[in-house]
């Protein structure tokens, strides 16, 4: 039994110790590697390449290299090749095809016809004046661990590394401007993303899926965010969006079941369908007051949503849009004129007999009368109406709790905010403005007072600083 044991023993260490084989090819000329490697291409699992290669030797190391698992490009240029030999199909493309320099070309390691990716490979080293990542370039490469982007790294195309569902670290320390749709699509193993400054929109699709994101840098120069674009992203507690961002588009944050608070930027002014739909534990939520639209569902299934305040500048709601809200205890609308709903599903799931409207002053009997409004049990009215300024009695500070920054809403002029600690000493003060901001980043996790004023009067809030 003894002497078995060590044939399989040693079995063992001679079948590991031929499972890796490493080459190293200098002097590649463009179209030519797959003479250069024909003799040991079925065996080679380490591959380091010096030289000049083009479209022609992706699709060699495709499709010709069956268990290549490390790829060394650091001592490769990229040259142009127009061709009908490159790594997208003949039949999917025109007859003659341009793969431009210094770029990744489309389709370089994934099977349009089997719609799956490169599956052995698991690092790959990208040469150093790369500028570009073409579409589906990675795509379904599921075992592929990290990537780092060279400075040189400009555009990454659509879906580049759509489903490698191993990718865990992304270097994105580069002049990257664009990155394309779809392009880190169901990478569900990514943690942490943060986004160059060169960067100034994230493209719909982009982190769909990325369910093990749990840190995301968003930096201030973007200006748009596209549908979907951190769809199913529940590992996210938290997400700061630029505030040059003026649209929630459709789906962006929706399955984001992680998400604990957002802000909303003051410059929104539409909230598209679907856009925080299944955020379960989203608490609250402030719609800035340049809002004129909620789309279908934007927040239906968002079951832990407690509060939401809609101000006097949306004029329509879609259907569903706070379906299954059931931890609803209040909605607050700064508007005189009850909102005309389509149906009766726009509050679908509420439980009206414990969800108190709060509407402006003198509108009560309004709402009572209105279709689908008039349904809830309570309605109470507070002192302001649209057309007048907030009373400073209805400052409201959001999010709370937060962990980073506060904004006001509800000041009828300005004023100043302090914020205290428990014992009463003073931590803070600014100079306060309507929709201003408040920095509490500095501040250790705990309990305060801010204490706001004005020449009407004084108001103290409690803050969470989580």
């Amino acid at each position: 039994m003894r002497n078995l044991t060590l044939v399989l023993l040693l079995g063992s260490i001679s079948i590991n110790s031929i499972a890796q084989v490493y080459k190293t090819l200098n002097g590649v000329t463009p179209g030519n590697l797959s003479i250069m490697i024909s003799q040991d291409a079925s065996t080679i699992t380490d591959l380091i390449i010096n030289g000049l290669i083009d479209a022609r030797d992706f699709k060699t190391l495709r499709d010709n290299v069956p268990r290549l698992h490390v790829l060394d490009l650091s001592g490769v240029s990229i040259v142009d090749y127009t061709g009908t030999e490159g790594t997208i199909p003949i039949a999917y493309t025109s007859s003659t095809t341009h793969y431009p320099a210094n770029t990744i070309p489309a389709q370089a390691f994934y099977y349009f016809s089997s719609v799956t990716g490169k599956t052995s490979l698991t690092s790959v080293i990208l040469p150093i004046n790369l500028t570009n990542i073409g579409s589906s370039a990675f795509e379904g490469c599921s075992n592929l661990t990290g990537i780092q982007l060279p400075y040189s790294v400009t555009s990454i195309e659509e879906q580049a590394f759509n489903s490698c569902t191993n990718l865990v670290t992304i270097n994105f320390e580069s002049t990257l401007t664009n990155i394309g749709e779809g392009a880190f699509y169901n990478c569900i193993r990514l943690k942490t993303i943060s986004l160059p400054s060169s960067i100034s929109s994230i493209n719909r699709y982009t982190f769909y899926g990325c369910s093990g994101l749990t840190s995301l840098t968003i930096p201030p120069t973007v200006k748009f965010i596209g549908d979907n674009a951190f769809h199913g992203c529940s590992g996210l507690s938290s997400i700061s969006i630029p505030s040059n961002v003026t649209s929630i588009e459709p789906d962006t944050y929706s399955g984001c079941s992680g998400l604990l608070s957002f802000i909303i930027p003051s410059n929104v002014n539409t909230i598209g369908s679907y856009a925080f739909n299944s955020c379960t534990k989203l608490t609250t939520i402030n719609i800035p007051p340049l809002v004129n639209s909620i789309g279908v569902a934007a927040f239906g299934g968002c079951i832990g949503l407690t509060s939401i305040s809609i101000p006097s500048s949306v004029t329509s709601i879609g259907d569903f849009t706070f379906f299954g809200c059931n931890s609803l205890t209040s909605i607050y609308v700064d508007k005189v004129t009850p909102i005309v709903l389509n149906s009766a599903n726009v509050f679908n799931g509420i439980i009206k007999s414990n969800c108190t409207l709060i509407v402006p002053q003198g509108s009560k009997p309004t709402y009572k009368l209105a279709n689908y409004w008039k349904d809830f049990v309570n309605i109470d009215e507070t002192l302001t109406t649209e057309n007048s300024n907030f009373l400073l009695t209805d400052i409201k500070l959001y999010p709370n709790p937060s962990t980073d920054y506060l904004f006001v809403t509800g000041m009828k002029e300005n004023g100043l905010v302090s914020i205290l600690d428990i014992f009463g000493k003073l931590l803070l003060t600014q100079q306060l403005r309507n929709n201003d901001k408040i920095s509490i980043s500095s501040l250790p996790k705990g309990i305060y007072s801010a204490v706001i004023s004005s020449s009407e009067k004084v108001v103290v809030k409690k803050v969470i600083k989580l």
